[in-house]
């Protein structure tokens, strides 16, 4: 069993329902989500759940353990990645002449990615809890470089079976919360 580092923000009362074992994690619905509808984690990274809890009004970080051999990693070459791509690319023509707004990183956003996610979802979500991936955001430091200032790995789960040792996170920024 492969197990990451994760964390979560959200609202309190939902995180700690969680935590009590009455439910589970409600799934973000927003059209803006890259990796398409799910319950998001940061990989590794508690700053970026609290920059993003503070910025957002979200009053709790979970801090968890996530295992991955049920996610698609697309931080990787396997069956689970290549099966992926092999369904995104039978779709990506239908979603490019949809409706569907086209990403525009200089705003973070990437409907369009969330959409043709959402599309396969269907078929994955059969065998899979979640999808992992990095993102690059901003420019490269050099023209058509691959060294990106801002990078993240982000986890979208659409079965929260997979988390284990869930706790309440206690970082600096979230001490009097």
């Amino acid at each position: 069993m492969s197990l990451v580092r994760a964390y979560h923000a959200g609202y309190a009362s939902e995180i700690q329902r969680f935590l009590d074992g009455a439910e589970g994690i409600s799934e973000s619905q927003s059209t803006n989500n890259w990796l398409g509808r799910g319950v998001y984690f940061w990989e590794s990274d508690h700053r970026r759940a609290e920059k993003w809890a503070i910025r957002n009004v979200r009053e709790m970080i979970l801090e968890c353990q996530l295992e991955t051999e049920l996610l698609i990693d697309l931080l990787i070459d396997d069956q689970r990645s290549q099966a992926f791509w092999k369904l995104a690319e039978k779709q990506a023509a239908a979603i490019q002449s949809s409706s569907c707004k086209p990403n525009d990183k200089s705003k973070e956003y990437f409907g369009l990615d969330g959409e043709l996610i959402n599309r396969l979802r269907t078929d994955l979500e059969k065998q899979y809890a979640g999808i992992r991936m990095a993102f690059c955001l901003d420019e490269p430091v050099l023209p058509d470089g691959h060294l990106f200032p801002r990078q993240q790995i982000q986890i979208c789960l659409w079965n929260c079976q997979v988390i284990r040792s869930p706790r309440k996170y206690i970082g600096s920024s979230f001490r009097d919360l």
